[in-house]
């Protein structure tokens, strides 16, 4: 008779660990200390040393809309981090959206015709914020999922991180093209350079 082969077991010392309650221990542990610098041993050491890599995967996980979408900035988005430091800045607890997966071809293909810029403040990837970060730039969706809306060349548009977290659940609330001219042609002159000089800066790049 043969051998049922025997369940797999988890090692000695290294008990199976909840992704959703890891996420909520350094979430917790982010707000807590948010606005100043977070060492990398900090954080491995809050998940133990069981899982070395867990802290690492939970963290990308909180960036990510459907946990949330948080800003976690690291040595390249602030100057003056160290390499294995983090930065959360003081930002509210949030539910995650869910969002449909964009391939990797259309946002190649977004970010090539959108010229690698924000199309809500025109921040390139070369740019820093005010604040010294460089600017981040990610597709994001037109019309939302939760209103309808798919994940294509034709619904997807480039926005910076900062613009991204601001525009979240915009959707159908989006100007339309008729609607905007009619506003614009109602601006006094040196209000219509500034756009002129926003779109010139856009499409030159």
């Amino acid at each position: 008779m043969a051998r049922r082969p025997r369940a797999k077991t988890a090692k000695s010392g290294s008990p199976p660990r909840d992704a959703a309650r890891d996420r909520e221990r350094l979430l917790e542990y982010f707000i807590k200390h948010s606005d100043q610098p977070i060492p990398n041993e900090e954080l491995a050491r809050l998940l133990g040393p069981s899982r070395t890599d867990s802290w690492t995967r939970r963290l990308r996980e909180l960036r990510e809309p459907r946990h949330g979408g948080y800003e976690i900035y690291t040595k390249r988005d602030m100057a003056s981090l160290r390499p294995d430091e983090y930065f959360f800045p003081t930002q509210a607890r949030r539910q995650g959206t869910r969002e449909p997966r964009i391939s990797g071809r259309v946002r190649a293909e977004v970010m090539l015709r959108d010229a690698y810029t924000c199309q809500a403040c025109g921040a390139t990837r070369a740019d820093r914020y005010s604040d010294g970060r460089r600017v981040t730039l990610h597709v994001a969706h037109n019309i939302a999922d939760s209103l309808g809306g798919n994940a294509t060349l034709e619904n997807c548009f480039t926005l910076c991180s900062r613009c991204n977290e601001a525009e979240s659940n915009v959707g159908s609330d989006r100007p339309q093209i008729g609607k905007t001219m009619a506003q614009v042609r109602r601006l006094p002159d040196h209000e219509k350079r500034e756009i002129y000089l926003f779109l010139k800066k856009v499409f030159d790049q």
